[in-house]
């Protein structure tokens, strides 16, 4: 017979717990302004592409004057160049200007700062510079006449120097300076009228003519002619080189036929450089209004540079530019 033996358990211990006395909210005042979490910004596509890079534009945009858009980066890499580049000042777009005003918002406070010192110097047609040639910094109109004189004192950090405004060169500091020829500049002129180079009759600054008609373009605007010096269309000079539109016609139909200056004789090319010579000689001031791609890299012929994948052929005069210089330059 098999006998259950039972031992008693002690019951199981229960954790006590302490009642919790219910949180209540504070009463909001009847004048607070109560804010509902944001959610966080997204740079959403505005629909358009950026004229020059060709990429869909997120988030902010400028849009210039002619209608064409700009996403942000192009523009303000624009601006940055117009500061380094006077021929890209002021930024525009199909000729026409884009204020400052409309991008200020985008682009940082040192940028804004040297923009509008470089559009002082930019706009000031004979300029005078600091007279040490380790600094240089813009100073700023020359004075001109008999009895005008300006001395400047060099703002750069570090220099202080004293400039002539008037002979350019470094000031004696006192009132009996006497204003002396510049050798080095003196020396340009003279190597620049050996070499035929002509002196812009607005900014004084000397230009060499490489290639095209004898109508010039300075970076200060000042349209003239580069046998007399004469505003442009006021004189009855030629308005061609017969070198120079020979190989000017050369360039243009090498570009147009794609392949690198021919040495040989191509009677094809002969043919094709007759005409534009005689194209250029008629109609040479073109107004660079039409273009179209042309497929496969090359070198723009405005600013040097090398595009690898295709380039723009002006319709007019068969230049070839890349697109910063169709849409900023042109």
């Amino acid at each position: 017979m098999v006998e259950w033996m039972f031992t008693e358990q002690p019951a199981p211990v229960l954790p006590t717990t302490t009642p919790r006395t219910p949180v209540v909210p504070a009463p909001v005042p009847t004048n607070a302004i109560t804010t509902t979490p944001r959610a966080p910004v997204v740079n959403r596509p505005t629909g358009h592409d950026c004229v020059i890079c060709q990429d869909p534009i997120f988030g902010a945009e400028i849009r210039a004057p002619c209608g064409h858009y700009y996403g942000i980066d192009c523009v303000t890499d624009l601006f940055q160049s117009a500061t380094r580049d006077e021929t890209l000042f002021p930024p525009r777009c199909c000729r026409q200007n884009i204020p400052l005003t409309q991008v200020q918002l985008h682009l940082s406070q040192a940028l804004v700062m040297t923009f509008q010192q470089k559009q002082v110097e930019f706009t000031t047609l004979k300029r005078v510079y600091c007279s040490a040639p380790t600094c240089s910094h813009f100073l700023g109109p020359l004075s001109e006449g008999a009895f005008a004189s300006k001395v400047y004192t060099c703002p750069a950090l570090g220099c202080e120097r004293r400039t002539c405004g008037k002979c350019r060169e470094q000031h004696s500091g006192d009132w009996m300076h006497a204003c002396r020829p510049d050798a080095d500049a003196a020396q340009v002129l003279e190597l620049g009228r050996t070499a035929g180079w002509a002196r812009c009759p607005g900014c004084s600054q000397m230009i060499e003519l490489n290639i095209g008609c004898f109508h010039m373009t300075c970076r200060c605007r000042t349209e003239f002619c580069y046998v007399c010096r004469a505003q442009w269309k006021t004189c009855p000079c030629p308005q061609w080189d017969e070198g120079r539109l020979l190989e000017a016609a050369e360039a243009r139909v090498d570009a147009q036929l794609g392949r690198r200056r021919a040495t040989g004789a191509d009677p094809m090319r002969q043919r094709l450089v007759q005409e534009m010579m005689e194209r250029l000689r008629e109609d040479h001031e073109c107004d660079h209004t039409k273009w179209r791609y042309r497929h496969g890299g090359g070198i723009c012929q405005t600013c040097g540079q090398h595009l690898p994948v295709y380039l723009l052929r002006c319709q007019g005069c068969e230049l070839l530019a890349c697109k910063r210089c169709r849409f900023n330059r042109f």
